[in-house]
C-alpha cells in the first residue's frame, strides 16, 4: 500500500490530501471534512478510518477543504458552495488520475451536507452521509451568540474567523434539496449519542432519499469517539461501498 500526501494545484489555490492506495484496489473513496474539521478530523477519525478501510482493500483520498487545514486560502472565505465546487474538481481530477478505480463519495457533518449536494450531478457509485449537518445554520446560529463579534460582522471561534456570508448561506439553503432525485446507493449513518447533528436530524435525510439506507451506531458521538464506534464506522462504510 501507498501512503502519501499529494497537492493538487487548479491555477488559483493548492488542496492538500493524504492518499492510501492499496496495490490491489478497485474502489476509491474521497472523504470530505467537516465543519472547522480537516482531513485528519477530531482525535484523528479521517485517518483512522482511512487506515481501516485501506485495510479492507480500498483506497481513501481525504483532503483539506481551501482554508482548512494545509490547503491554501482562508477560512473566512469557507462556503457551502465554493466546498461543492472544490469537490467536483477533487472528483474530476482524481478520476483522471487514477482511471482504474470506481468511486465513491463519503462525508461528515458538513461534509454530508455538501456530499449531497455534490452528488445531485456526479457521476459516483456510492454516496455515505456520515452525520450529514442539515442542521449547519442552527449550529452556526447557536455558536454565533456565544463567540467573540469581529468589528467587521464575523465572529472568532477559536481562532478561525467564521464569516456572516456562510451563515447567510445557510439560513437559504434547502439541505433537503434533490436529494430525491439521487440515482446512486445512498447510505446514512449516524451516531445514535450524536448530540451536534442529533439523530432526528440524519433521519430526515435519509427519508428524503427513496431506497437510502439508514444505519445508526449504537452510543456513538458526533465524532465517533470510541475505538469500536470507529470500527464500526470503517466496517459499515467498506461494506457499503464493496456491494454498491
Amino acid at each position: 500500500m501507498t501512503v502519501s500526501t499529494l497537492y493538487l494545484d487548479d491555477g488559483n489555490a493548492t488542496l492538500v490530501g493524504t492518499t492510501h492506495v492499496p496495490d490491489t484496489a478497485s474502489d476509491a473513496v474521497l472523504l470530505l471534512h467537516g465543519f472547522t474539521g480537516n482531513r485528519g478530523e477530531f482525535t484523528y477519525l479521517f485517518v483512522d478510518v482511512a487506515r481501516q478501510l485501506a485495510a479492507q482493500g480500498i483506497a481513501v483520498f481525504r483532503f483539506d477543504f481551501l482554508g482548512c487545514g494545509e490547503s491554501s486560502g482562508h477560512f473566512t472565505d469557507v462556503t457551502v458552495a465554493g466546498q461543492v465546487a472544490q469537490t467536483h474538481w477533487l472528483l474530476q481530477t482524481l478520476r483522471a488520475r487514477h482511471p482504474g478505480l470506481r468511486w465513491h463519495l463519503a462525508g461528515f457533518s458538513m461534509g454530508g451536507l455538501v456530499a449531497g449536494q455534490v452528488a445531485r450531478d456526479a457521476d459516483v457509485a456510492s454516496l455515505q452521509l456520515i452525520a450529514p449537518a442539515a442542521n449547519l445554520h442552527g449550529i452556526l446560529t447557536g455558536i454565533w451568540s456565544i463567540a467573540r463579534k469581529l468589528d467587521n460582522g464575523n465572529i472568532d471561534w477559536f481562532g478561525l474567523e467564521v464569516s456572516q456570508a456562510l451563515l447567510a448561506e445557510t439560513a437559504a439553503l434547502d439541505p433537503l434539496a434533490g436529494l430525491a432525485r439521487l440515482p446512486m446507493p445512498v447510505q446514512v449513518i449516524q451516531g445514535e449519542a450524536d448530540s451536534t447533528v442529533p439523530m432526528h436530524e440524519g433521519k430526515r435525510v435519509a427519508d428524503a432519499i427513496p431506497a437510502a439506507l439508514w444505519h445508526p451506531i449504537a452510543k456513538a458521538d458526533h465524532v465517533f469517539g470510541g475505538i469500536d464506534h470507529r470500527s464500526a464506522l470503517a466496517t459499515t462504510l467498506g461494506n457499503f461501498i464493496r456491494n454498491a
